[in-house]
């Protein structure tokens, strides 16, 4: 399984959630592959650092921030992934518009997060059945950006995302290995 987060600059939001679900899926049980977790960002600068605040709200968690750098988002990215998760409307609609084919496995977080509870799990990235019962329009599903905020900001963004990445990572935890494509 890979997934791939999106955000804008990839240097706040999408790094925090892939760093979050490494975290998270560090130790899967007997019989699971671990994801393989990345992100991008639809207007990022390729090799940029995680802003400083990014990593003091995860390293403040427990989580390792070495190594990470920034990319662009491109079609070949998204073509790569099994999932897209976004942070926001906006980036859904610019992954989809990269890549109209992938249109089933690309979602905000939230999004995604929310059809996992009212379809009572997703078995296949490609089931449609959830999408009808949700307002694919609500600015619900909005992670907003904390970029040039103070650290509360960093740390409130890091709050909200933890439980939608923990509800990701149960996801994924319960598959059986399988190539998701």
């Amino acid at each position: 399984m890979r997934i791939l987060f999106v955000c804008t600059g990839n240097i706040c939001r999408s790094p925090m959630a892939e760093r979050m679900l490494n975290h998270q899926t560090d130790f899967v049980p007997a019989g699971v592959d671990a994801p393989v977790v990345a992100s991008a960002g639809t207007g990022a600068m390729n090799g940029s650092a995680m802003h400083p605040l990014t990593e003091q709200a995860l390293r403040e968690r427990g989580i390792d921030t070495a190594g990470f750098a920034s990319r662009m988002l491109t079609p070949a990215i998204v073509e790569s992934a099994d999932l897209v998760l976004c942070m926001t409307r906006e980036h859904r609609k610019l992954a989809q518009q990269a890549v109209p084919v992938r249109w089933k496995r690309i979602f905000t977080l939230s999004e995604f997060v929310a059809g996992l509870e009212v379809g009572h799990g997703v078995s296949a990235l490609d089931d449609e059945s959830i999408r009808p019962r949700l307002d694919a329009n609500s600015p619900e599903w909005d992670i907003l950006d904390p970029m040039g905020q103070p650290l509360e900001a960093f740390e409130s963004t890091a709050e909200k995302l933890w439980p939608l990445v923990e509800s990701v990572a149960r996801w994924v935890m319960s598959r059986p290995g399988d190539d998701a494509r």
